[in-house]
């Protein structure tokens, strides 16, 4: 049993909270979604401080307030945060009844060009940066901070493998495709040039920003002529789509792409609104 640990839910005790997350080794994300979540919880309820006598009814009405507007991921995140705080306070299982809401199966949106929709953004870009972190996503299936972050020491050139960081800084090794590796080669040459020449193993292969990287990579799209606007997860989910369907092995994909649970994969690897036309029209 954790035992009390707390007798009110306040400014102050959310910081302690927060801190004994971060011992626990929680990732950085989930650290600030836990304790903005309980942040808004206390400022929806007007005061300086909530009783836990209170908590669980007091979350039980936010909630229900809140989802009527918010997406049901956030409802689902918000209740996972309460009930994460109500066990470090000492309270228990609170909400254990509670039925968020649940959301509608996501429609896989990878690029209709596929594989050689990638291709054509590398080739428009006019930096060696750019077709790295096209291939990250689109060849490797990078996540957009993944990209952003991979270092010079992610990359094992003799064994041609990616080891990547990922959300709750999970790990996961990524081969290296034939596809990938000509595009993100000259950027690895010139960072490990450099890592050596600073002493930095560390030393990251592209310098964008977040919104940077997501704003060139909707240009790119267009600048390529595809078909539609697209977004630096369509690169994800068209790599998801591709390996898929190349293997029939979900959990391939789900292994490539750093998924916990194959339900998550299975988005990426649906049945897409094309094929649900197709499947009526005949």
């Amino acid at each position: 049993m954790l035992g009390e640990r707390a007798t009110i839910l306040s400014a102050a005790v959310i910081d302690q909270y927060r801190n004994w997350c971060i011992g626990k080794g929680q990732s950085a994300n989930t650290v600030r979604a836990y304790s903005t979540d309980l942040r808004m919880f206390l400022l929806a309820a007007g005061e300086d401080s909530i009783s836990l006598d209170e908590y669980e009814e007091m979350a039980q009405g936010w909630l229900n307030l809140t989802r009527r507007t918010a997406k049901p991921k956030t409802t689902q995140r918000r209740l996972t945060s309460l009930r994460s705080f109500g066990k470090w306070s000492g309270l228990g299982e609170v909400l254990k009844d509670y039925i968020p809401p649940q959301p509608g199966r996501a429609i896989p949106h990878p690029i209709p060009e596929g594989f050689s929709g990638v291709e054509r953004m590398i080739k428009v870009a006019s930096k060696e940066e750019q077709k790295a972190l096209i291939a990250l996503c689109g060849f490797a299936g990078l996540r957009i901070g993944e990209a952003l972050a991979t270092r010079v020491d992610w990359i094992n050139v003799s064994e041609m493998l990616i080891t990547v960081r990922g959300k709750g800084d999970k790990t996961r090794t990524v081969p290296i495709s034939e596809r990938c590796w000509p595009n993100i080669s000259s950027t690895y040459v010139l960072a490990l040039q450099t890592s050596v020449f600073y002493g930095r193993p560390d030393w990251p292969l592209i310098h964008y920003k977040d919104s940077g990287a997501r704003s060139l990579i909707r240009v790119l799209g267009r600048k390529a002529g595809l078909q539609r606007d697209i977004s630096s997860h369509d690169l994800r989910m068209t790599f998801g789509t591709e390996i898929y369907n190349h293997t029939r092995d979900l959990r391939v994909a789900q292994e490539l792409l750093g998924h916990a649970h194959s339900t998550t994969t299975e988005v990426y690897t649906g049945v897409t609104i094309d094929k649900m036309r197709n499947a009526i029209n005949f």
